[in-house]
């Protein structure tokens, strides 16, 4: 059950998506980390532990 997982591999996996799909570049900087946070409905914490 996907929900079942917790949301730092629920957000990693999405990560790891986007770079196999071509949305985000090998070696793009990503967004700053409060800013993701904040589109993802994270804390700070949590998105670090999925970095």
């Amino acid at each position: 059950m996907r929900g079942a997982l917790p949301i730092y591999l629920r957000i990693a996996e999405g990560l790891t998506r986007d770079i196999a799909a071509g949305r985000l570049g090998v070696g793009e900087r990503l967004p700053p980390e409060r800013a993701m946070a904040a589109d993802l409905g994270v804390t700070v914490s949590t998105l670090r532990k999925a970095l």
